[in-house]
């Protein structure tokens, strides 16, 4: 019996999951420059000219994975639009950061790896430009007598303390204070 034209669009969604599953884990494990599509068709089992069939590059795939990354990310750090207290909303975003490093050690294993690539890291700050929005808006809540460039600081040293939590949560995984970290966090800025 042929195919219906939703069991090819299931197929197709599968396929596609598989390829950037596959990509993601390479992608991390081994690094960008060192996974080829050929490495990726391999892991994934299908032909180099199907997985061409879905994506047209390496870097295209790469887009992809992080978009997908920053949507699943995006989605655990809504914050909770009716609540007033700015202190509130940072930690909600704070928790679901944590939550998320925890839970996606491979998306952040890549992340990092993208960052310390000059060439790629700028898809990266291209696509967290909404989180910096966010963090900016409640930082200017948090400290109404701040000028613009001293939030502007605040950002930067709240960004570096972060990317030093997710580098080190990431190379030292279990023996990292993660949890002792969230806490230390929450205190200097939501108490």
């Amino acid at each position: 019996m042929p195919k219906t034209k939703a069991q090819y669009e299931e197929i197709r969604k599968k396929s596609q999951k598989l390829i950037l599953d596959v990509a993601m884990e390479l992608f991390a494990t081994y690094g960008y420059h060192n996974t080829s599509i050929v490495n990726i068709a391999k892991k994934a089992n299908i032909s180099k000219g199907l997985l061409y069939n879905y994506f047209t590059s390496k870097e295209e795939l790469l887009e992809h994975i992080l978009f997908q990354s920053f949507t699943e990310i995006d989605d655990s750090l809504i914050v909770n639009k009716n609540n007033k207290d700015p202190k509130e909303k940072l930690e909600i975003l704070i928790h679901s950061l944590f939550n998320s490093l925890k839970n996606k050690k491979t998306t952040w294993k890549l992340y990092t790896s993208i960052m310390l690539l000059p060439e790629l890291a700028h898809k990266f700050i291209e696509i967290s430009k909404n989180y910096n929005d966010i963090f900016t808006t409640l930082l200017f809540e948090l400290y109404p007598n701040l000028t613009p460039q001293e939030v502007e600081m605040e950002l930067i040293f709240f960004g570096a303390f972060i990317d030093g939590i997710i580098y080190d949560y990431v190379i030292m995984e279990d023996q990292f204070p993660i949890n002792e970290m969230e806490k230390k966090l929450i205190e200097k800025y939501c108490k």
